[in-house]
């Protein structure tokens, strides 16, 4: 399948650059990038007229079997229950601009293949176990939301009361660790690690990091989260070879992060070329 973007934005991320031009997908992957392009006869058109085009975002902290907050009922749980509960989180993620995430704990290749087959619709799903953090040279995920989301609903969600009460103070301890990691020029990474009712807010973590690290919160969730998970080249940029995993925004998230952290502004969210949300 092609697929032609025209009259685009085209944001590098790493640079913070943007180029105006067309972008064509073929076979799950971009091929194409510059001005006046031609397309094959079959291909399908879409004339962008100059909103933004950026990267899939990538979020390298997930829990897509987490239903709930109150982990320790997961293990009581029937295996398919958990599995349609993920199908639903993993859909959900993919409508909020996320094509690929990590999760940390708790998913297996089942779910990475159901994915990968086109079984559930879903981000592509990266698995790994320990080991993976017991690196040298490490990047840091930080994931703000996840206190903040516990703070203003976890009680709602599961989390025991006791637990809800110490929330507060790692959310601060958080921020100041993040200021810190950002002034000493650490490679930070986009992670949310939510748990429950409380995924829906994922893209919040945006605006959070904004508050320290803008505007490099976008190469946290794209370039320097590729190089983490070893798909540097692959994901996270819109360069020609790499995954055709896109999104198209009505706004500039350089500018204002808050075009990329409301979901109303994604336009189309394109994944191995293919338009699998619209709001056009």
């Amino acid at each position: 399948m092609s697929l032609l973007l025209r009259n685009a934005l085209l944001l590098d991320v790493a640079s913070g650059d943007h180029t105006e031009g067309d972008l064509r997908c073929e076979d799950g992957r971009i091929v194409e990038s510059g001005p006046g392009l031609k397309a094959p006869q079959d291909a399908r058109g879409i004339d962008l007229r100059g909103a933004h085009v950026m990267p899939g975002l990538i979020d390298a902290h997930v829990h897509v079997t987490a239903s709930t907050a109150d982990l320790g009922s997961l293990p009581s749980m029937s295996p398919s229950y958990l599995a349609a509960h993920s199908a639903r989180l993993m859909g959900q993620m993919l409508e909020r601009g996320f094509t690929t995430v990590r999760d940390a704990s708790g998913a297996d290749y089942g779910l990475a293949d159901a994915q990968a087959e086109g079984l559930i619709r879903g981000p592509r799903l990266l698995f790994c176990g320990v080991e993976l953090f017991l690196r040298k040279d490490a990047f840091l995920v930080p994931t703000l939301v996840t206190y903040w989301a516990l703070e203003e609903e976890g009680m709602a969600f599961g989390l025991p009361e006791a637990s809800w009460r110490k929330v507060d103070e790692v959310l601060e301890a958080g921020f100041a660790a993040l200021e810190r990691a950002a002034s000493a020029g650490v490679r930070l990474v986009y992670g949310s690690d939510l748990l429950g009712g409380m995924h829906r807010h994922q893209s919040e973590e945006l605006r959070l990091r904004a508050r320290v690290q803008s505007p490099k919160v976008l190469r946290a969730a794209t370039v320097n989260a590729a190089e983490l998970v070893g798909m540097a080249g692959s994901i996270g940029t819109l360069t020609v070879g790499a995954h055709a995993d896109l999104l198209v925004l009505d706004g500039d998230p350089t500018r204002d992060i808050g075009a990329l952290a409301k979901p109303k502004n994604l336009r189309y969210v394109v994944q191995s070329g293919e338009v699998v949300s619209a709001s056009a």
